[in-house]
């Protein structure tokens, strides 16, 4: 198991209400944040990079690949809750409805996402071998991996003051939190 695991919030997109949220690609600050990112990383060389499949987690964890000279290897249970496609005016609102245990309709259940993201950071955290370990993901289902390393409900304002990018340490063998998410230097969006 990693000895150290290094969870990242990917950079700002470039919302287009035309596609779903999990097709948005990063935006040009969101782009330089990333790069910024990887010229700053706050942790050791990384022996393994995981992200989400979707486009905007894999462009914010591109440049570390090639700072450390690995492949980014998407794992799809590092996804984004799932949620209606189309633009949500009211977005802010519904997460926290939803962060709060409310049922939306048409969203993923609460409990479930946060299964999912949990069961994928141990087992990525299992499968990376000893070195350091980046996992790129979402605001969301980092919030829930978050709650769940707390022993707590998850946080709305959690959530809304993660930064994109962002990045936390956790020590996987402990299961604890060790740095909590941080500003990075350079261009960074809050997420409300």
């Amino acid at each position: 198991m990693s000895a150290t695991l290094y969870l990242v919030r990917h950079a700002a997109p470039a919302p287009d209400p035309r596609r779903s949220p999990a097709e948005w690609r990063l935006s040009v600050d969101g782009r330089r944040a990333a790069e910024q990112l990887a010229a700053d990383w706050p942790g050791g060389v990384l022996a393994a990079l995981y992200s989400s499949p979707e486009p905007k987690a894999i462009q914010t964890a591109e440049p570390l690949a090639k700072r450390f000279g690995i492949d980014v290897q998407v794992r799809e249970c590092l996804h984004e809750v799932q949620r209606p496609t189309g633009w949500l005016e009211d977005y802010r609102r519904r997460v926290a409805d939803y962060l709060s245990g409310g049922t939306l309709n048409g969203w993923e259940p609460l409990p479930a996402a946060q299964q999912r993201i949990v069961a994928c950071v141990r087992a990525v955290a299992a499968e990376a071998g000893e070195g350091p370990v980046a996992v790129v993901s979402h605001g969301m289902a980092l919030t829930l991996l978050l709650a769940a390393l707390r022993g707590g409900p998850p946080s709305f304002t959690e959530w809304r003051f993660m930064l994109m990018p962002s990045v936390a340490e956790i020590d996987p063998s402990a299961w604890q939190l060790v740095r909590p998410f941080e500003i990075p230097t350079g261009p960074a969006h809050p997420r409300g």
